[in-house]
């Protein structure tokens, strides 16, 4: 419903080709359900990956759609689509109905990390990039950076809920703790990867969708001679 609102209000997405949106969000949906048929995965872990996954993948897809109104200035489009990041994250978290306030809090605070990652890891890939749009570069540096994003992002939820909730615990298990959390993100981080590559293959072949990208990100092209050399 989100989607739809933000598709259908905003002047910008008033142009029939808004709907190469659902392109992406297809393909994304469709490599998940092929990973939930996957044998051993229970229930109680399937509603938990669906809650991971379908904030995330709402997420990117609102970013796409709400980037003309997400301001002119860098600082403001990123602070603003990290805004809503969290935003969907705390929707998502109340639409799946967590078990308790402790679970939805925990939850909320993995689901705004890895949206953070989403937003900052774009931004920080055009800052390497110096603001030029060279598809592969940027997208190299992308990859490299959401896998680090998300190695942090669950390092850093692990030692946290290892120490709020886990009494006792010795330095050892909780190193151990978050070394295993750590090459759980790494997974995490080319999922998050994956999830958006559609997204930009989209931004790079459509024109309506890649003015949305350069604005957004800040890139502008390079001079002929330089993307000669390139």
């Amino acid at each position: 419903m989100v989607l739809i609102v933000v598709a259908v209000v905003l002047r910008a997405n008033r142009d029939r080709r808004i709907l190469l949106i659902l392109v992406p969000l297809v393909i994304v949906n469709g490599l998940y359900m092929l990973i939930k048929n996957l044998p051993g995965m229970t229930s109680s872990s399937e509603v938990q990956f669906d809650m991971l996954f379908q904030s995330l993948a709402a997420g990117v897809t609102l970013l796409w759609l709400a980037a003309p109104a997400l301001g002119r200035r860098g600082a403001i489009r990123v602070v603003a689509a990290f805004g809503l990041a969290v935003a969907v994250a705390a929707l998502a978290v109340y639409s799946y109905g967590a078990r308790s306030s402790e679970d939805a809090a925990l939850f909320l605070i993995l689901l705004a990390g890895l949206g953070g990652v989403l937003v900052f890891a774009p931004a920080v890939s055009t800052r390497l990039c110096k603001g030029i749009y060279r598809p592969v570069r940027f997208m190299l540096w992308l990859g490299l950076w959401m896998v680090l994003g998300g190695a942090l992002v669950t390092a850093g939820f692990a030692a946290v809920v290892t120490l709020v909730f886990s009494s006792g615990t010795s330095a050892l298990e909780f190193l151990t703790a978050v070394l295993m959390s750590t090459l759980v993100g790494v997974i995490f981080g080319g999922c998050l990867y994956t999830l958006y590559l559609p997204y930009m293959l989209l931004g790079f072949v459509s024109p309506f969708f890649r003015s949305r990208l350069q604005t957004c990100l800040n890139l502008h092209r390079p001079a002929v001679d330089e993307e000669e050399q390139a």
